[in-house]
């Protein structure tokens, strides 16, 4: 018979990562400045700028009226570390915007934002810069109202309708699940299609054209960057796949086939006053907020 022998890490270990050391509420790496402790939180429920007395604390993010902002203390303590945790939705349903001090950096960039149960420890690694060691990011979809507009005047949807929207963060990027169906006629407007990105509470989300690859959607010649592909259907008429696309900053276009042809949905191509319309697809977007 093997007989195995458990054995309790060391409680101060020397390395980076260090298991946390659950009998003291501690995350720890070894240093005097190298602590958090996990008890008695630090509640944040507005534009807070957070000075050197918050080296080793647990600062708790909370808020329901609007996105705001948090700035770390200047990092010129190497060793020093903070964690930043967003509660539940009930408590916090807003974009909180964590941005390093003056010209220091988070990990080269000048801020990033967190959501509602994410978590995040920073550490000095050297002066004027700030690492993220441990970063949990919200990993549940989550249900979202669809918005389409179009590019001269708005559509409208038809008034018998389901739909079933969800987002979920990926680190830098959103993923986004679009299926909606009519089975009365709305009206089409004019123009191309727009899918508007989810809000997150009252923050409009944005599209990082730098990490997108390709020349957008607005004519001939435009190599558009695609991210997502779905389907449209008017029931008893047509249907065929599609590609979704970059429209604008802040919305998503839908190349979508019919037989040999292949257009942008629009008030004249799978248009809301169909009266058995679907869309379906599915999409990942890098944004400017979340890296």
């Amino acid at each position: 018979m093997t007989t195995l022998n458990l054995v309790q890490p060391a409680l101060n270990s020397t390395s980076w990562g260090a298991p946390m050391n659950t009998n003291l509420g501690l995350i720890d790496q070894g240093t005097a400045l190298g602590q958090i402790n996990l008890y008695n939180p630090v509640s944040i429920t507005g534009t807070t700028a957070l000075t050197s007395t918050a080296f080793g604390t647990l600062q708790q993010l909370s808020g329901t009226t609007g996105e705001y902002q948090v700035s770390l203390p200047p990092a010129t303590s190497v060793g020093s570390m903070i964690a930043i945790q967003g509660l539940p939705y009930a408590s916090l349903n807003q974009l909180v915007e964590i941005v390093p001090n003056g010209t220091d950096t988070i990990e080269g960039l000048i801020g990033f934002y967190m959501l509602w149960e994410e978590f995040c420890v920073f550490l000095c690694s050297s002066t004027g810069r700030w690492e993220r060691i441990i970063w949990k990011t919200l990993s549940q979809w989550q249900t979202y109202t669809p918005v389409v507009t179009a590019t001269t005047t708005n559509p409208t949807f038809g008034s018998t309708n389901s739909s079933y929207c969800f987002w979920k963060r990926d680190f830098g990027d959103i993923l986004i699940q679009f299926y909606y169906y009519q089975t009365t006629a709305g009206t089409a407007g004019t123009g191309n299609y727009l899918f508007n990105l989810p809000m997150i509470g009252t923050s409009t989300l944005y599209i990082d054209a730098n990490r997108c690859h390709g020349g957008g959607i607005g004519g001939p010649g435009d190599m558009p960057t695609i991210v997502g592909s779905g389907q449209g259907i008017i029931y008893g008429t047509t249907s065929g796949v599609g590609q979704v696309t970059v429209a604008n900053g802040t919305a998503l276009g839908f190349f979508v086939a019919s037989g040999a042809t292949t257009a942008l949905a629009s008030a004249t191509w799978y248009g809301f006053s169909q009266t058995s319309l679907y869309f379906g697809f599915q999409a990942r977007v890098p944004l400017t907020q979340w890296m």
